[in-house]
């Protein structure tokens, strides 16, 4: 089984304040899964989050291409409001989110 470990993109400030610093990690992030997922095809993946990275790897799976799709993510503590439109980024996943 082939592993990655997608380092550096943590989130850190108040709600709101590093919205699009968020952002652009989640663009890094995102193609950095597209591209991983393009060299190894028919690979599991799982994302795994903590927290405010949690708002990353959801924006990030909504950035991906129609075709690349995620084992599943896993939010541990995921600081995201519970209004939050999950559909988006649940439309890259197999088996959903865990939370």
């Amino acid at each position: 089984m082939a592993q990655r470990h997608f380092a550096g993109h943590r989130a850190f400030g108040a709600a709101g304040i590093e919205y699009d610093r968020n952002r652009r990690r989640a663009s890094i992030l995102a193609r950095d899964i597209e591209t991983w997922t393009r060299q190894h095809p028919g690979s599991t993946l799982y994302l795994l989050a903590q927290s405010g990275g949690a708002g990353i790897a959801l924006f990030a799976c909504e950035e991906l291409p129609p075709d690349v799709t995620l084992e599943g993510i896993i939010l541990v503590s995921g600081g995201v409001s519970i209004t939050y439109d999950l559909t988006h980024a649940l439309a890259h996943t197999r088996l959903g989110i865990f939370n």
